[in-house]
């Protein structure tokens, strides 16, 4: 996969024809794009070998110089950084599709374009994650059963639980952003809930924080240039971590990659599973094809739907969950209320609501999103388990209280 996607030239050699890719477009060696219709059209019965070689690549964003929108310079980087991390996105879920022969080179097969996109973003990488990006890409959503690639206490490299690099098996990235209304290309990204991420080892503090003022992640920009008259695009404006390191510091070594930070929590107990076999949901760029993750319908106090929980496959992790005591609900990200009704989540048939429309306000107050971790404690440290949604309104009445948090 590196090999193709970092190569700036591609020669593809297929059955009947011989196709060539660069950074602007792939071409066939009768000189028409593969891109156009009447490429596939002339070409049917080679139809799956032109599609394999027009694939996208993720990377090709973190190589361009230029922008096509004309807007100001403070719009440009917000507009920016949203492709960014619409870039990084789609490389992890790409990556996660394939097959490693040793599963702890994770990192080390993806380095190389890891490298590229941070000497594109800036900043530094944890555990593959880009750091102004921690908060978003750290509630990464399962798409199929998932295992260990490292098992606890076992190796040299332990890969932290919060990271999709701990995990085998595809990967996206379905809590990031939110669609309401009928009109799809208006996306709210989530805004962060975390002031200050935290590690501590060997002496070394590593602080990756934003400041109060940079806590709201999304405005609206108008971009209507591009679009039609008065229409506008909903878009994220991040503000990159900074990262600050300080020597011979005090404190609790829990090891690499623990981070640490306060967040708002509540007892797992605060919501129930409506049902424990969940219902399967579809895949996201093709709504009629049906995927291989469920999600669980959560339920308030007065058994109303309130949100959605990424089902953790395994019978073993589920046998988990029969120990409540060590469990609870994390406050990562959240979604503020929305004018457009929400979207839910496709199956084949319909579509999974995120929360009950009669029972909670489906727009205006009330209607907001959080984005919340699963976690597990063992000791003084927890690990992810899984990730859900929750409509603001059920998560305030649990009543959350803010706790430190060390996850490995």
């Amino acid at each position: 996969m590196q090999e193709r996607l970092l190569s700036r030239r591609c020669i593809y050699f297929s059955h009947n024809y011989v196709y060539f890719q660069c950074n602007q477009e792939t071409l066939s060696e009768t000189g028409g794009s593969l891109l156009t219709r009447t490429d596939v059209e002339v070409h049917r019965t080679n139809k799956k070998e032109v599609e394999r070689a027009g694939i996208t690549n993720p990377l090709l964003h973190f190589r361009a110089t230029s922008t096509p929108y004309t807007i100001d310079s403070e719009n440009h980087e917000t507009m920016q950084r949203s492709q960014d991390f619409t870039g990084y996105a789609e490389l992890i879920e790409a990556y996660s599709r394939r097959n490693l022969s040793f599963s702890s080179d994770i990192l080390n097969a993806v380095a190389g374009m890891l490298k590229v996109m941070q000497d594109h973003i800036g900043g530094d990488l944890i555990a593959g994650i880009p750091a102004q990006y921690l908060d978003l890409v750290m509630m990464w959503t399962p798409a199929e059963p998932l295992d260990r690639t490292t098992p606890v206490g076992k190796g040299a490299n332990v890969f932290p639980t919060w990271s999709w690099t701990a995990w085998t098996a595809r990967k996206q990235f379905r809590l990031a952003h939110n669609s309401s209304g009928y009109d799809h290309h208006v996306k709210e990204f989530a805004n962060s809930e975390i002031d200050c991420f935290a590690m501590l080892h060997r002496g070394e503090l590593v602080e990756i924080f934003k400041t109060p003022d940079d806590l709201t992640a999304t405005e609206i920009i108008d971009i209507s240039t591009s679009l039609e008259p008065g229409r506008t695009l909903q878009i994220p404006k991040y503000v990159p971590y900074s990262t600050r390191r300080a020597q011979s510091v005090s404190g609790p070594d829990f090891g690499p990659n623990v981070l640490q930070f306060w967040a708002y929590t509540v007892d797992i107990e605060s919501f129930q599973f409506a049902d424990i076999e969940g219902t399967l949901i579809s895949e996201p760029e093709h709504g009629n094809k049906r995927g291989e993750q469920y999600v669980n319908s959560l339920l308030d106090p007065r058994r109303k739907h309130c949100g959605l929980l990424f089902k953790p496959q395994s019978r073993s992790r589920y046998r988990g969950m029969m120990n409540k005591e060590s469990m609870e609900y994390v406050l990562i990200s959240s979604f503020t209320d929305s004018e457009r009704r929400r979207y839910g989540i496709e199956t084949i048939d319909s579509s999974v609501k995120p929360f009950d429309p009669h029972a909670f306000p489906w727009r205006g107050e009330g209607s907001g999103l959080v984005n919340v971790m699963l976690i597990e404690w063992f000791g003084d440290i927890a690990e992810r388990f899984t990730v859900a949604q929750i409509n603001r309104l059920a998560w305030e009445r649990a009543r959350p209280v803010k706790k430190h948090i060390r996850l490995v």
